[in-house]
């Protein structure tokens, strides 16, 4: 998870995800 955090900050992506762990980074914008 922590890899898919960063890579999404990184290059500015939206992540499509149900883990609840991706809601607690603000800075990830999740759909």
């Amino acid at each position: 998870d922590l890899w898919i955090a960063a890579l999404a900050v990184q290059h500015g992506l939206i992540l499509f995800s149900r883990d609840n762990h991706f809601q607690k980074l603000p800075q990830i914008p999740i759909i």
